[in-house]
């Protein structure tokens, strides 16, 4: 004898009712879950995800039984409106859900839905030098614009962590940023090898600082403003001639640094990236690519109403 199990269906599968993200959500997580009530007579349901509200190649797509599935990290993007629907089926048939609608929260340094970005500076380092300027207050300039770099096959500034102690700065153009403009920020790619210390903190480092008078000036640019990518940690090497403040270092691969430049438009505004290391171990280089300043402005045609009640006529 054998136990069979026996799945018995008078109709075709009903149709599913989609719960939970809710129709026209906004800031939704790109790993979202997608929740629905279970159908009358259901063996399996296809999920699909797709920006086009016809479905026609959808981003994410799976077949579960349950009545939930999580969309991995990776799949969807950030600020970026979806749709998607539930087909419940069984060996008789089944029924499609209503499509719902819901949109990705924005990542930092994203423009959300319905502002687009006003870019002031950008360069991705094909164009050679430029305006960017490299010199060492101490020590040897080791800052050079090339592409050695297995990781990085195009153009990209690099200086070395190097066993002398020094103090290299590297210098962007001046970038004149107007007043009263949003979400302004500054955006770089990077990565880099600066020897950390074992005991939290690190020997060399990276940091960041800006000027507002071209330079006589600088300020560093702190954590509060760092919205991705925050400093490692305090340099702690005596011999470093940036010992005491916070800085980057350990092993960090490519990432996408989105620096708040919050308070700081009207200016015209300087970056420098500051590389200091100690009379000791060397590491790899620090990288920098695709440095961008930007802020995100209304995107025309968006606004429901607009008066500047400069006119004496009435509304």
């Amino acid at each position: 004898s054998r136990d069979v199990e026996l799945d018995l269906f008078t109709d075709s599968a009903g149709t599913p009712n989609l719960t939970s993200p809710a129709n026209g959500a906004l800031n939704v997580a790109v790993d979202v879950e997608l929740v629905w009530d279970p159908s009358s007579q259901e063996q399996t349901y296809l999920v699909e995800v797709d920006d086009d509200a016809g479905f026609g190649s959808p981003e994410f797509s799976t077949t579960t039984s349950a009545t939930s599935v999580t969309v991995p990290v990776g799949v969807l993007t950030t600020n970026t409106s979806y749709f998607w629907r539930v087909t419940s089926s069984n060996e008789c048939g089944g029924n499609v859900s209503p499509a719902r609608q819901f949109t990705t929260v924005a990542a930092p340094g994203d423009c959300g839905m319905g502002s687009v970005p006003v870019v002031y500076f950008q360069d991705n380092m094909e164009g050679g030098e430029g305006s960017w300027t490299h010199s060492a207050d101490v020590g040897t300039d080791t800052w050079v614009l090339d592409s050695s770099d297995a990781n990085s096959p195009t153009m990209s500034w690099h200086g070395d962590d190097i066993p002398t102690t020094s103090d290299q700065r590297l210098v962007s153009p001046a970038v004149a940023v107007p007043p009263g403009v949003s979400a302004l920020t500054l955006q770089f790619w990077t990565r880099f090898d600066l020897e950390e210390r074992s005991g939290g903190g690190c020997w060399d480092a990276g940091l960041l600082e800006y000027s507002t008078d071209g330079g006589s000036n600088w300020t560093q640019v702190d954590d509060s403003m760092l919205d991705t990518l925050p400093y490692t940690g305090t340099v702690q090497a005596s011999a470093n001639p940036i010992s005491g403040l916070q800085g980057w270092c350990n092993v960090q691969p490519w990432i996408e640094s989105v620096v708040d430049l919050g308070g700081l438009e009207g200016e015209t505004l300087n970056f420098r990236f500051r590389l200091g290391t100690d009379a000791s171990v060397s590491a790899g280089p620090w990288h920098i690519d695709d440095v961008v300043v930007q802020s995100c402005e209304v995107e025309a045609g968006t606004l429901p109403f607009h008066h500047g009640f400069e006119e004496e006529d009435e509304p």
